[in-house]
């Protein structure tokens, strides 16, 4: 290891703290260039690829509606895969999966012959990590696999007999016996079994999440999760039904037990997504969907709620809009600036602000991302907050055609200001040269955005704490 000398630089004019020598404009700035110069050295290829700020395409877009998006490491890193009724991503072949590594599209493994995938996971049936693909097929790269399919990063493998109709969801839990895959959708049978639009798949067999009561819903299954109640993780689903297990549940229900129970006396309409999500106040479960009001709950409650454990409560003002506004999708986020509730649907207003189709809820506020997506009925149907490769981003897919006025083709992507990204004085979100020289010009006037460490001086430590931003922003 070789270890570099460090001076204690001030402002130009001014004494070096070691060797007493006095500092220049044009040795302050070699040394943050050298600094600069080896952090983009390191990060080059993610700077390459970053978009800029706000909403734009995501390579060209694609020709079909999306309805799904993961993460997963296929063995060549981190990329986002996507699912829905698409073909085609800018003349390339893609059919119904595609992968984005940050910079391009590519097909998964051929892809899948016809019909659409609504859902996706990455679940480890003891074979390791691999990716599953739900909706509405009976081939996948040449197998045949009956609605659901698993890839591993280099094949497709089917999952016993499949199901006898659409997957719309799948979730992981562990039911005491070990993490299990659980599977919805509108299916009735799975691996032949009867199981009414539930199912467990344990990595070898299907099984029915049978209990006192009737098996399973009385209608279709939109949404799962897990959640702790304080005293065990439960399993929660959600959807169009109003049974469960034999019981009244009203569109949303709780795997407690080997019993599916209702949560208070359910919510007033179809719920389309549930996740689990911290406000600040500790762990709590969300549940989204058309609603705007709850059985036995006094006030509106519009299209997104929270369960207090005892009954449903309002997030705000929840979102409105014209003719049939629901929210279709949400995701979680803990990570620092991006922290908060991020929902997807066709709305015009969150809270008391217009927003179209994707708002982000901080705990206390709504707010919103531009002009938002789509236009007239267009609607985003998945969203979610992934980074791979230059930052937390914000993805959403849908049968969407424009994105703040301009063409993005049923996905977008979000890049956020320089809330995120301190040493991105230029706001471009990308953090490059520019922006080290911007620092300079600041640094050599004294004005005090180069006071980086915020102590009211301008001197090396702001240099030491720009670069240190300027390393957070890859």
């Amino acid at each position: 290891m070789v270890l570099l000398p460090v001076r204690l630089w001030a402002r130009s004019g001014e004494a070096d703290l070691i060797s007493g020598e006095t500092m220049t404009s044009t040795r302050i700035a070699l040394g943050v260039w050298i600094g600069a110069s080896m952090l983009i050295g390191l990060k080059g290829a993610a700077m390459a690829a970053a978009p800029p700020c706000g909403w734009s395409s995501v390579g060209g877009g694609l020709n079909g509606s999306v309805f799904a998006m993961e993460v997963f490491d296929d063995g060549t890193g981190p990329a986002l895969f996507v699912g829905g009724a698409f073909t085609n991503a800018s003349g390339q072949a893609l059919y119904r999966i595609g992968k984005w590594n940050g910079q391009s599209w590519s097909s998964v493994g051929g892809g899948l012959t016809s019909g659409t995938v609504y859902s996706m996971q990455v679940f480890d049936d003891g074979s390791g990590p691999a990716l599953f693909i739900g909706g509405t097929f009976v081939n996948a790269g040449g197998v045949l696999a009956s609605n659901i399919v698993k890839w591993n990063g280099s094949t497709y493998s089917a999952l016993g007999q499949g199901t006898s109709g659409v997957v719309r969801a799948m979730t992981e839990y562990d039911d005491d016996d070990g993490p299990v895959l659980i599977v919805g959708g509108s299916f009735i049978n799975a691996g032949g079994q009867t199981v009414n639009r539930i199912a467990r798949w344990n990595g070898s067999a299907w099984s029915a999440l049978t209990g006192p009561g009737e098996i399973g819903m009385n209608n279709n299954v939109l949404g799962l999760t897990t959640y702790h109640d304080g005293t065990a993780r439960r399993l929660v689903a959600c959807g169009q039904f109003t049974m469960a297990g034999g019981l009244g549940v009203n569109y949303i229900s709780e795997w407690k037990n080997s019993f599916w129970l209702p949560l208070r006396a359910g919510l007033g309409a179809l719920v389309s997504d549930v996740l689990v999500h911290d406000d600040g106040n500790g762990e709590s479960l969300y549940a989204m969907g058309q609603f705007v009001s709850a059985p036995l709950v006094d006030g509106p409650i519009r299209r997104v709620t929270r369960w207090t454990g005892s009954t449903w409560a309002p997030i705000g003002l929840g979102v409105d809009g014209t003719g049939t506004s629901d929210i279709n999708s949400a995701f979680s986020s803990a990570d620092g600036p991006y922290a908060g509730l991020y929902v997807g649907g066709r709305f015009t207003q969150a809270g008391t602000q217009p927003a179209k189709n994707i708002a982000h809820w901080d705990g206390q506020n709504w707010a919103t991302f531009g002009a938002g997506v789509g236009i007239n009925s267009e609607s985003v149907e998945v969203i979610g907050l992934y980074d791979i490769g230059y930052g937390p981003t914000l993805f959403a897919g849908g049968n969407f055609t424009m994105v703040d006025g301009a063409v993005a083709s049923r996905v977008a992507q979000w890049r956020f200001p320089r809330e995120a990204c301190r040493a991105d004085l230029d706001e471009n979100c990308i953090a490059d040269f520019f922006d080290v020289q911007a620092f300079l010009n600041h640094f050599s006037s004294g004005s005090t955005i180069a006071d980086f460490n915020s102590d009211g001086l301008i001197d090396f430590f702001d240099i030491a704490a720009f670069l240190a931003a300027f390393s957070a922003c890859f």
